[in-house]
């Protein structure tokens, strides 16, 4: 019998993309399955629409709640991963949505082969209407099935190049490298990647289409402070850290490249080029 696979929507203040999100849940290929949406506190989240929604389909399980105050991203996750009873996981964020119908067969089949529980597929960038634009490219992907674990954990202390969309666990993966960091409020993804690879795992980049991203309106191109501040917080608490272990070259691009994107006129600038697009 094929092993349960729960999607996780992360819903904060972007609730007018839900259905699409959830829709692209329930056409997968895949069962069994089960469904939990968790707000962070929007000022608007019907609960009762989405349940309503959801209900209709009687071979998926599902939870539909709302955190009573804003937590921030990585304990939400964390929160609904718990509250999972599915052997794979993902994460989806509800204005982005699964790539096609088999976006959960793909991955499962990958996860059955993966020796530590954590695969990446590919992430197509779209418009609002969620129509693809271009693969989001990111050069460590070509190489990463080959790198040694402490290789990747060097070229990711430099740049964030697992794209947090693309990625698929199972319940293993935080067993043996733990849960989401909650010293951190809005990133999950950089610092677990770091502190898995660091430990030895390795991610297995997979060649199918996760996810449809939509463009402008993650946290990518944002100059939320707190978003920055967890940012500097990687580089002060795990790569500073490492600075002997890495290598003087990697950690002097490692200091300036987060050093420039870190900074709060370049994201600035960097958001109005894609928000023109």
């Amino acid at each position: 019998m094929a092993k349960k696979f729960t999607v996780i929507v992360l819903v904060y203040n972007n609730s007018e993309y839900l259905e699409e999100s959830i829709n692209s849940i329930l056409i997968q290929d895949y069962t069994p399955l089960e469904i939990i949406v968790v707000d962070d506190g929007s000022e608007k989240f019907e609960k009762e629409k989405i349940i309503s929604y959801i209900s209709g389909r009687n071979d998926v399980d599902y939870i539909v709640y709302q955190n009573s105050s804003n937590l921030g991203t990585v304990k939400s996750a964390k929160n609904a991963i718990m509250k999972a009873s599915g052997e794979y996981i993902k994460l989806l964020a509800a204005d982005d949505a699964l790539y096609d119908r088999k976006s959960l067969s793909s991955a499962a089949e990958a996860l059955n082969h993966s020796p530590c529980g954590i695969i990446t597929g590919d992430v197509m960038n779209c418009n609002a209407n969620l129509e693809p634009q271009a693969k989001n490219y990111k050069k460590l992907m070509d190489r990463i099935n080959t790198l040694e674990p402490f290789e990747v954990f060097k070229a990711l202390c430099v740049h964030n190049d697992i794209v947090a969309g693309g990625v698929f666990f199972k319940r293993s993966f935080f067993d043996e490298y733990g849960m989401f960091d909650e010293s951190f409020r809005l990133l999950e993804d950089w610092p677990t990647w770091l502190r898995a690879t660091r430990a030895g795992c390795r991610v297995v980049h997979v060649p199918f289409y996760a996810i449809r991203y939509r463009l402008n309106n993650g946290v990518g191109t944002s100059t939320n402070s707190i978003y920055i501040n967890d940012r500097k917080k990687v580089f002060d608490s795990i790569i500073l850290p490492a600075r002997k272990e890495i290598g003087l070259w990697i950690f002097l691009k490692s200091f300036f490249y987060n050093s420039f994107c870190n900074s709060f006129v370049v994201r600035k600038i960097y958001g109005c080029i894609f928000r023109r697009k």
